[in-house]
Parts: C-alpha cells; structure tokens; sequence
C-alpha cells in the first residue's frame, strides 16, 4: 500500500489504493465496450481502476455501478460525487468524494523521473523550465519535470469537474515549496468559472519508484 497518497486529501475524499492485479473485480457490460479491443494489460487496468473507483464511492455510501468513460474520455461518475482514477506502473488508485464538499478532485500518480529533458518545452513555461534548469543535476531535473507534469495532471482533472474545458500544460504555471504542497497559478481565464490569475493549492509526495499529485477545489 503506498501510504503516501492518503496524505494528499482531506478526510472529506475518501482514497483507495489498488496494486495487485488479482484484485480487479469484473467489469459491467458498458465498461466492457470500451476496452473490447484492448490489449490485455490495458483491459487489466482499466479493471483495477474501475474497482479502486467502486471501492471509494462504497466508502461514501455510494452503491457499486457501471463506471463507463464519456466522449470526452472522463468518467460518468455517479450523481452528487466527484472522482479520480490514476494508473502507472505497478500502482493504482482512485477517489471520490461528494459534490457538497469540493467542486472538483484531480489525483495523478507517474513513475519517478520519466519525464525527461525533450518534453520540458511541451509541459512548462519559460519561468517553469528555468526552475527545472536549476536543478542540481540531470536526475533531479527529470525528478522536478515528472512532479511538474504530474501536479498539472492533477489539477487539470480537478478543475474539468467544474468546467469541463480544456487547460493546456502553458495555460497554469506551478511553484512547488518543500513542505509537499504546490499552488497552481491560472494564465487564462476557464469557461467563465475561473480567472486569469486565480490560485490553487495542492500536495504531492513521492516514494523511489513514483511521484504522486492531488488536489481538491472548495465547494
């Protein structure tokens, strides 16, 4: 169990971890489609994050149901919750909570280092890429670029339960502190729901193997 992301939320988003492949549990009809040509792994962990989503709505007091992804690639999480599925090597995780409490909920897990030296101009702005260019060496670099790209995961999975539009990578630039939190500064006004230089905070933690990412918007 990889404690660390239990410490990314409140108690309010309930936090299930799965990683043992044995633990998926089968898949409802609707989900089914949407894997049907799927190579085996991916049909694997697309089961494993859907049971992971099941088991935090249960922890809400939701009853289990189909889970099946939108057009638009999210997923049609039950009426009056939020959720968030994440998949990397050898982990898998979900939340969920309630629409009453947050506006929205982003989790993202990636393995450590990943992203490298090629992508930076792809994921970061000018003032992003000179943190991640003041890094001590090549491996701390890619350790900040791959928490980077994580936290904007996070965020951009958060901030589409309220607006369901599109934030690009340049579109919210980030700065890290050392206590494990982030905050997220927007550069472009979002379906007129959030402003140009709105603010959010986040948390993210990081063990050898990954580096992990969450967030939550207030009700």
């Amino acid at each position: 169990m990889v404690t660390e992301l239990f410490r990314l939320f409140p108690a309010t988003v309930r936090v299930v971890e799965l990683s043992d492949p044995d633990l998926a549990e089968p898949l409802y009809p609707e989900e089914e489609l949407a894997v049907a040509r799927a190579v085996e792994k991916r049909k694997l962990e697309f089961a494993l994050g859907r049971t992971a989503a099941r088991k935090a709505l249960q922890a809400l007091g939701v009853a289990p149901q189909a889970l099946p992804p939108l057009p638009d690639r999210s997923v049609a999480w039950p009426e009056a919750t939020w959720g968030s599925i994440t998949h990397a090597e050898r982990i898998c995780a979900a939340i969920a909570c309630l629409r009453r409490d947050h506006a929205g909920i982003g989790l993202d897990a990636e393995v450590a280092g990943r992203v490298q030296r090629s992508l930076w101009s792809h994921i970061a702005t000018p003032r992003e890429i000179a943190w991640l260019e003041s890094a001590c060496d090549e491996h701390e670099g890619a350790a900040r670029a791959t928490l980077l790209f994580s936290a904007k995961e996070a965020f951009y999975k958060a901030q589409f339960c309220a607006t369901r539009a599109w934030v690009g990578f340049h579109d919210a630039e980030l700065s890290f502190r050392d206590d494990g939190t982030f905050e997220v500064t927007l550069l472009v006004d979002v379906a007129d729901i959030f402003t140009r230089n709105q603010r959010f905070a986040g948390r993210y933690a990081a063990t050898t193997q990954h580096v992990m990412t969450g967030l939550v918007l207030p009700p």
